[in-house]
């Protein structure tokens, strides 16, 4: 078995050439990620401590009339969001929006698609974050 080869040009690897190929296309350094389970618990929105989430905090988040807004730092360009709802039969469908670098919003939809504008114990998900 041959060794693999981590270098040709004889320099050293550094983490901003490391990180270049992370990101698709592979000309991007410093790839940012951020993930958490949020939720409303009845009376606050909190970021859940099952997910080990360290940038995003449960002051990040706010519920604006018909939505939720996720303050974001770090990110030099609007970053990818995506959404997914925690498994319970009655949690209600997260659609996501990252509007800016530093801010994300979250909406919830019922079964039947109609928008839910009143904060409830059924908005439960799962958030992440891809950028730079």
């Amino acid at each position: 078995m041959s060794t693999p080869i981590v270098a040709t040009d004889g320099n050293a690897i550094d983490a901003a050439t490391t990180n270049k190929y992370i990101a698709a296309g592979g000309d991007k350094i410093q790839v940012k990620t951020n993930y958490a389970r949020i939720r409303y618990n009845g009376t606050a929105w909190e970021v859940h401590g099952t997910t080990d989430s360290s940038e995003i905090v449960s002051g990040d988040v706010a519920f604006a009339t018909n939505l939720i807004n996720i303050t974001l730092t770090g990110f030099t360009v609007i970053p990818v969001a995506i959404v997914a709802p925690r498994l319970a039969d009655t949690n209600l469908w997260p659609k996501v929006e990252a509007t800016s670098t530093t801010q994300i919003q979250v909406a919830f939809y019922n079964d039947a698609g109609t928008r839910v504008t009143v904060q409830a114990t059924t908005m439960d998900f799962y958030l992440l974050c891809i950028g730079v």
